[in-house]
């Protein structure tokens, strides 16, 4: 992405987040923490707005409708939107609590995050194993995080089964298997990052940066064992401020 194109995006975001007249908006927020970053802002300031994005999304599910709610429709032939806090997105947050050690904020998103039953055939998607994963391993539970992924077709996509490969080495506390996992992982967003369907991947390893932090407050991994030849892997932000 060229840098006239970070910094305009940039100042649209920050347009949003810093106008006072304007509640702050998850995905603008999100947006700004990740383009501070590219453009080499302080990390405090990526910091506060990645916080900023947790309260926000948080403010959304707390506004969501109760699963009942979604069980039948709101309206002749109208049905309430199935993609309001939906695990495919609520994901993204979990990575950001993780980054940003925030312990209680992702708690609270992981317990909120899931899928209503009706969505049918969708919620087998591949991408809500592995969002599914990372909840059960936020809340501790992981064995019911292995479970999620035992789910994972192996039609899915080599990006979301290495991803899995990471939820699941954290969750056995496989130390000897996290450090190549995580590698592979941020090396491949060089190549996700190209993907339309994730747009939110082009700055940084998002995913790969959540579970690295989460493997160093486990003590599962050291500092010295992170990616440390992988452009997009955010070290800086990954290692705990001092």
């Amino acid at each position: 992405m060229p840098l006239f194109d970070v910094q305009s995006a940039y100042e649209t975001a920050t347009n949003h987040t810093d106008n006072p007249s304007e509640r702050d908006d998850a995905g603008y927020c999100e947006t700004a923490a990740i383009l501070a970053y590219a453009l080499g802002e302080p990390l405090s300031k990526v910091r506060e707005y990645g916080r900023r994005a947790l309260l926000a999304y948080r403010e959304v599910l707390r506004r969501r409708p109760p699963l009942e709610k979604f069980q039948k429709p709101i309206g002749p032939g109208t049905w309430l939107e199935y993609s309001i806090g939906s695990s495919m997105v609520g994901v993204r947050y979990l990575y950001w609590a993780l980054i940003l050690r925030e312990v209680e904020l992702g708690r609270e998103i992981a317990e909120q995050t899931w899928d209503p039953p009706e969505m049918g055939k969708i919620r087998v998607y591949p991408e809500y194993r592995v969002a599914y994963g990372v909840r059960e391993l936020m809340l501790d539970r992981p064995t019911q995080a292995l479970a999620e992924l035992a789910q994972l077709p192996a039609s899915a996509k080599s990006y979301l089964r290495q991803q899995a490969t990471v939820i699941s080495a954290l969750a056995r506390e496989a130390r000897d298997e996290i450090v190549p996992a995580l590698a592979e992982l941020s090396n491949a967003t060089h190549q996700a990052m190209r993907k339309e369907y994730l747009p939110h991947l082009k700055i940084f390893a998002l995913p790969a940066a959540g579970l690295a932090s989460y493997a160093l407050d486990r003590g599962l991994l050291s500092g010295e064992d992170l990616p440390r030849d992988s452009d997009p892997f955010p070290i800086s932000l990954v290692l705990p401020p001092e």
